[in-house]
C-alpha cells in the first residue's frame, strides 16, 4: 500500500541530520575500539563515500517502486518477507528509541543534574515524545527545520568562542596508526549510520522524488558538520577530549565566553529538543509498524492513539530497565553499533528483494517465450 505524501524533502533531510548529530552528543559506551580524532578527519569521508556505494541495492530498489517504502516493495514481491522485514524494523526502532531516551536521562542525570531521579526524568521525557508523536508526523517534521538552525547555530557559537583556544600541533597524520584504521573506522561509520534506515522509512513521506537528492543532501551536510566538529574538539581540547563522556559539552563548557556566558546551558537545551525530536520520530514509526505486526483485526481496533500509547510505553519500560541496568544499556547499544541493523536492511533485504524480482521478471519471459 503507498504511502500519503505528507512531509517535504528539505523536512525528510533536515529529519535526517538532526538525528544523526545526536552521535555528536551522547555518551558512547566502550563496547568496541574507537578511531582516534586524527584518523576520523579522513574516516568521515571513507566512510561517507562506503555508504554511498552500499546503499546502491535499496536506492535501485526503491528507484523502481516509487513511493513506496521497503516494506511495501515486500508486499508487492514476496508477501511473505513483509511481516519478517516489518518485525525487524520494529525492533531497530525500539532499540534506538530506547537509546535515545536512555542517553538523555544519564545525560541529566550525570552532567547537569546528578541529584534528579532517573524515572521521573525517563517519565516525564517519554510524556513529551508521546504528546510529540500524537500531533503526527507533518508536525514532527515542521518542527526539523527550527531545530536543525538551532542546533547549527549553537555549534557555530560554540566553535566561533573556541577559535582563540585552538592548537594545530594537536594535528597530527590520519594515517600515523595506518591504513588498517582507516579501513576500520570507514566500516564502523557506515555501520553505526543507523539514521539509514529512518531514510528508508521516511522516503514515502515525502513528497515529489527525493530519493537520490535527500541521500546525497543528507551524507553531504553530515560530513560537513562532522568535520567541522571533530576540527574543533581536537585542536581545542586535544587527546583530553578523547577522554570525556561529552565531548561536546566538555567544548561548550571551556570556550571562551566573552560573548556569551554560560554556553554549555545552550548546549543542554538543544540536546533536550534533539533527543526529543529522535525518540518522536522513532516512536512514532514503531506504532506504525506495531499496526503491520499485529493482526490486521487487533490493529484496526485499537486504533492510532492506542497503538501510539503502546510505542511509548514499551519504548518507557525498556528505558527503565537499561537506567537500572547498566549491561542491559551497553547491550542495546552494542546491538545498534554492531552494524547489523543497517546491514540487513540498507543492503541483505533490498539485494534480496532484488533478485526474487528478478528472478520472477525472468521467469515470466521465458513463460511468454514459451508461449509463443
Amino acid at each position: 500500500m503507498t504511502l500519503t505524501p505528507k512531509v517535504s524533502g528539505g523536512q525528510v533531510i533536515a529529519t535526517l541530520i538532526i538525528c544523526r548529530l545526536f552521535i555528536l552528543m551522547i555518551f558512547v559506551p566502550t563496547t568496541h575500539r574507537t578511531v582516534s580524532t586524527n584518523a576520523a578527519f579522513l574516516v568521515i569521508i571513507t566512510g561517507a563515500l562506503l555508504t554511498l556505494a552500499a546503499s546502491i541495492p535499496a536506492v535501485l530498489l526503491l528507484k523502481n517502486h516509487k513511493e513506496c517504502s521497503l516494506l511495501d516493495c515486500a508486499g508487492n514481491i514476496a508477501p511473505r518477507l513483509r511481516w519478517p522485514f516489518a518485525f525487524l524494523f520494529f525492533l531497530v526502532c525500539l532499540a534506538v528509541a530506547t537509546e535515545s531516551a536512555g542517553q538523555f536521562e544519564y545525560f541529566i542525570t550525570t552532567a547537569v543534574y546528578p541529584q534528579a531521579k532517573g524515572r521521573m526524568v525517563i517519565l516525564l521525557f517519554c510524556l513529551v515524545a508521546w504528546y510529540m508523536v500524537f500531533l503526527g508526523i507533518e508536525a514532527i517534521s515542521r518542527a526539523s527545520g527550527v531545530i536543525l538552525t538551532l542546533v547549527c547555530v549553537t555549534f557555530g557559537v560554540i566553535c566561533f568562542n573556541s577559535l582563540g583556544q585552538i592548537d594545530t600541533l594537536n594535528l597530527i597524520s590520519p594515517f600515523y596508526d595506518g591504513w588498517e584504521e582507516i579501513l576500520y573506522g570507514s566500516v564502523l561509520y557506515f555501520a553505526q549510520n543507523i539514521e539509514l534506515v529512518l531514510w528508508l522509512l521516511l522516503l514515502p513521506y515525502a513528497k515529489g522524488h527525493w530519493l537520490g537528492k535527500s541521500f546525497l543532501w543528507y551524507n553531504g551536510v553530515i560530513v560537513l558538520i562532522l568535520e567541522i566538529v571533530s576540527f574543533f574538539t581536537l585542536t581545542v581540547m586535544g587527546t583530553y577530549g578523547q577522554t570525556r563522556i561529552f565531548p561536546v559539552y566538555t567544548l561548550s563548557a571551556v570556550s571562551d565566553t566573552r560573548f556569551f556566558y554560560r554556553l554549555d546551558y545552550f548546549y543542554i537545551l538543544i540536546w533536550t529538543f534533539v533527543a526529543l525530536f529522535r525518540t518522536a520520530i522513532y516512536v512514532y514509526f514503531l506504532a506504525k509498524l506495531l499496526h503491520i505486526i499485529l493482526p490486521q483485526k487487533v490493529g484496526d481496533k485499537l486504533g492510532k492513539k492506542a497503538m501510539d500509547g503502546l510505542a511509548v510505553a514499551a519504548v518507557a519500560c525498556c528505558t527503565f530497565f537499561t537506567a537500572k541496568e547498566t549491561g542491559s544499556f551497553e547491550a542495546v547499544y552494542r546491538v545498534i553499533a554492531s552494524g547489523l541493523p543497517v546491514f540487513l536492511l540498507i543492503m541483505v533485504a533490498p539485494t534480496v528483494l532484488l533478485g526474487l524480482e528478478y528472478h520472477e521478471k525472468r521467469k515470466g519471459a521465458q513463460g511468454n517465450e514459451g508461449e509463443n
